[in-house]
C-alpha cells in the first residue's frame, strides 16, 4: 500500500478545507520549494483536476464542477485464485473529502449469487481529522437488489472537507473461474479471465496485484472498453503505469490513473499443472 506520510496529509487537509471554504488557498499553505513530497503531491493533484495552480495562485479544478465529492488517496485490490476455481477479494481504500460528505457508496456484482453466494466481510471504517486531531468511524449498510450488492458508508456526522476515511471490504466465492480455456469458453464464452477495477473519482495511487496457482498461458494488463453488446475489448495502457510479475504473482501499478477501467486478463496453462 502507498500511504501519504503525515506531512502530506496534513498539507492536503488544509488544501481542501481552504478550497472548500474559500475557493483558493494562500501562499502560506503551499510548499516552500520544488521536488518535495508537498510540491509532488500538488503536481498529481493538478493532473487529476483537484486544483489550478497558476503564479502560485491555487485555486479549484474542474474535478469540483464536475460534481466529484472524494480524492481516493490510495485503493488497492488482491484477488487470489485457487486450483479449484475458487476467488479470494480484497480492498483497502482512503479517500479525502472535497466536501461535506454523508455517505459513499460502492456497488459489487456477483455473477454467481443464486448458486454461490459470497461470504462479505467490511472491515472497520476509521475517519482522521489532521487539523483538529479528531477521530471518529462510519457505519455500513449492505442493501442485497439481485445480482448486485450496494455497500454504502453511512458518516453521521457528515465528514467535512479535508477529512480522510479509510475502509476495506472483502469476499470469497466458491468456483468462480475455469481453471481450463476449455471451461472458461463453456461457462462463459470467451477463452480468458480477467480481474478488472474502475476508476471513477480523482485517485492518487492505485494498485491491482493478482495471485493465481499456476503461471499463467499468456498474462497482461489493459484498459477497458465496453462495447455495445456488453461486452469488453481491452486496449494497452497508454500511460503511468508499472506492470510486473513472476510465476504466479501479478501486479499492475498506477499513479494518478486517468477514469477508465483497468484489467489484467490471463489465459490458463495449456495443460493442468
Amino acid at each position: 500500500m502507498k500511504e501519504l506520510t503525515l506531512a502530506t496529509k496534513v498539507f492536503l487537509a488544509k488544501l481542501l478545507r481552504g478550497l472548500y471554504y474559500n475557493g483558493e488557498v494562500g501562499k502560506d499553505v503551499l510548499p516552500p520549494r520544488l521536488g518535495s513530497p508537498i510540491s509532488d503531491l500538488l503536481h498529481s493533484l493538478e493532473i487529476l483536476g483537484i486544483v489550478k495552480n497558476e503564479g502560485g495562485k491555487v485555486t479549484k479544478g474542474e474535478a469540483y464542477y464536475l460534481g466529484y465529492d472524494v480524492i481516493f488517496t490510495y485503493s488497492t485490490y488482491r484477488i487470489a485464485m485457487s486450483s479449484k476455481g475458487d476467488r479470494s477479494f480484497r480492498t483497502k481504500k482512503e479517500i479525502a473529502c472535497l466536501v461535506p460528505l454523508t455517505e459513499r457508496k460502492h456497488v459489487m456484482q456477483r455473477h454467481h449469487y443464486s448458486r454461490a453466494p459470497k461470504a462479505l466481510r467490511l472491515s472497520k471504517v476509521r475517519v482522521r481529522d489532521y487539523l483538529k486531531g479528531r477521530a471518529g468511524t462510519g457505519t455500513w449498510k449492505v442493501e442485497e437488489r439481485g445480482q448486485n450488492l450496494d455497500l454504502r458508508l453511512i458518516f453521521d456526522p457528515p465528514l467535512e472537507p479535508g477529512q480522510f476515511a479509510s475502509y476495506g471490504y472483502s469476499t470469497w466465492d466458491k468456483e468462480y473461474y475455469g481453471t481450463s480455456v476449455d471451461e472458461i469458453r463453456r461457462r462463459y464464452g470467451i477463452d480468458y479471465s480477467s480481474e478488472g477495477v474502475a476508476v471513477t473519482s480523482p485517485t492518487l495511487y492505485l494498485k491491482l496485484t493478482v495471485m493465481l496457482p499456476w503461471k499463467p498461458g499468456s498474462i497482461g494488463a489493459y484498459t477497458m472498453v465496453r462495447k455495445p453488446d456488453g461486452n469488453f475489448s481491452f486496449r494497452e495502457i497508454n500511460r503511468g503505469y508499472v506492470f510486473r510479475g513472476d510465476s504466479d504473482t501479478y501486479t499492475l501499478e498506477m499513479e494518478n490513473p486517468d477514469l477508465h477501467m483497468y484489467s489484467v486478463r490471463w489465459t490458463p496453462p495449456s495443460k493442468k499443472t
